[in-house]
């Protein structure tokens, strides 16, 4: 009887073992999924900002143009003002040239 107890005894510690194992992969996992999505949402809204600051920058950069060339003050310039939806691309393409 007492060989018994000594096997489920050691039963028991590899099961343990095996569950606190798995337990601490998947904690771990999710730790690192929830982190890589904050730091991508961080990223985003980093380039998002960015590309809303170059689009305001490239209309003011228009405005003054429009001014130092003489147009009217009533009359609105030529240029589009850029909505949310700025493309990355569009606005480094317009500090760029």
């Amino acid at each position: 009887m007492e060989t018994r107890a000594k096997n489920n005894r050691g039963s028991a510690v590899l099961e343990a073992t095996i569950g606190l194992t798995l337990f601490l992969f998947v904690s771990l996992l999710l730790f690192h999924v929830l982190h890589f999505h904050t730091v991508k949402t961080v990223v985003y809204e980093a380039a998002a900002e960015a590309a809303e600051y170059a689009a305001e920058l490239a209309y003011m950069e228009g405005v003054a143009e429009h001014a130092i060339a003489g147009g009217e003050r009533d009359e609105e310039p030529d240029i589009a003002l850029p909505g949310k939806g700025v493309l990355l691309g569009a606005a480094e393409m317009k500090l760029l040239s």
